[in-house]
């Protein structure tokens, strides 16, 4: 699952906003809504989920899911 790009191209997804891009902070390529609703699928299937996120907005997004999900540990 990827939740955003890569920092390098300016689409990872970032609390402080790029300096040198008009891009923003990037955005997650998922609602929350719908990331939660895979990730709850895939911990009702005992499916191990692989996330890529490399922006920090994008790690908390992920973990968040995983909170909203009902992620354990």
């Amino acid at each position: 699952m990827f939740v955003d790009g890569t920092v390098e191209t300016g689409t990872g997804y970032v609390t402080i906003p790029y300096l040198d891009k008009d891009m923003g902070v990037g955005e997650p390529n998922w609602t929350s809504e719908d990331f939660a609703n895979i990730t709850t699928k895939a911990n009702s299937n005992n499916i191990t989920m692989h996330v890529h996120a490399m922006g920090d907005a994008g790690v908390h997004f992920a973990i968040n899911a995983f909170i909203t999900a009902g992620k354990k540990e």
